[in-house]
């Protein structure tokens, strides 16, 4: 019922299921609405969403004027020993 709510225009919140699984490349998944092997299909869809994320912290700090310093010293998104 969500996904003809979906195809008509409404937003609701499978339409935010679909755009993430669009935006990490698993479109396929919303069009076929089945994922097959489930536990593989987690561990891989929770691997490039942590990918993404990580891609998109270092891709801000470089390109930020502020956190040059931060750049030099700091190179994986990670936590410190001392922390």
């Amino acid at each position: 019922m969500l996904k003809s709510l979906d195809n008509v225009g409404r937003i609701c919140w499978a339409t935010k299921i679909k755009n993430l699984l669009y935006k990490y490349d698993f479109g396929f998944v919303w069009l076929s609405q089945d994922v097959g092997k489930i536990n593989q299909y987690i561990r891989l869809f929770r691997q490039r969403v942590i990918n993404s994320c990580k891609n998109d912290w270092h891709t801000a700090v470089i390109n930020s004027d502020r956190c040059h310093q931060y750049s030099l010293l700091k190179s994986l998104l990670n936590v410190e020993k001392y922390l």
